[in-house]
């Protein structure tokens, strides 16, 4: 049996130990909706969250287009995948790498595809860098946020030949569309000739390039952005 003051003293014990399962209960919620908070991924690959609030890109044009020869100045052909490192600054100044070498292909005119997807958190704001072509050795330094690539050799192939191009850094408010602008640290050149207009082809069937040098140009070496 207890008397009066064991019982006062069990009663508190108890309201004390339901403040304590009340406290860790509402600590567990607040941190589990802060982590949703910092990095808006969708596990379901787009059922849930609408298009408004999905992190999508558009028609990334080289900036030197008229000098690539992806399609001559009409941007990426279709099927066309380039690599996106993106990051985020929560309302807490943390900052998270929300895209890690992220593929993201050109899969119909005017569309970009990635998986999973990712959604805008209106309190943060994002950064996003680029680098083409995805499938390319390359490497990406977080810290300094730049690319490089190494011990590059251009294939003999025309055919197997790519133009290399890296996205300038690209601040993008939530909520709108991120659209990436390339340079070239390689591009592809090609050489016309045409007969000069003070050249007579009075009774000539065919004029015959038959010989042609390019010399001093190296076909392999690495690049290292630094800005």
């Amino acid at each position: 049996w207890k008397d009066e003051k064991d019982v006062e003293i069990d009663i508190t014990q108890e309201k004390n130990m339901k403040k304590t399962i009340l406290s860790g209960m509402a600590a567990t919620i607040m941190l589990a909706a802060c982590q949703q908070n910092e990095v808006l991924v969708d596990p379901n690959g787009g059922s849930t969250g609408s298009n408004s609030e999905a992190i999508s890109f558009g028609l990334p044009l080289p900036d030197n287009g008229s000098r690539t020869a992806l399609s001559q100045a009409t941007g990426f052909p279709l099927g066309s995948v380039i690599t996106v490192d993106g990051f985020q600054t929560n309302d807490k100044q943390q900052v998270f790498q929300l895209f890690t070498d992220q593929a993201v292909e050109h899969s119909a005119a005017g569309t970009w595809t990635y998986s999973p997807v990712r959604y805008w958190d209106i309190k943060s704001t994002y950064v996003f860098y680029a680098f083409y072509p995805h499938s390319m050795a390359h490497t990406f330094d977080t810290d300094n946020r730049t690319y490089a690539v190494t011990s590059y050799t251009v294939p003999d192939s025309k055919d197997s030949q790519e133009d290399i191009m890296i996205a300038q850094e690209n601040h993008t408010l939530p909520l709108n569309l991120v659209t990436l602008n390339f340079n070239h640290i390689l591009s592809q050149v090609n050489f016309y000739f045409k007969a000069s207009s003070n050249f007579s082809l009075n009774q000539v069937e065919k004029v015959e390039l038959t010989h042609f040098d390019v010399t001093g140009i190296r076909n392999e070496g690495s690049y290292a952005q630094t800005g």
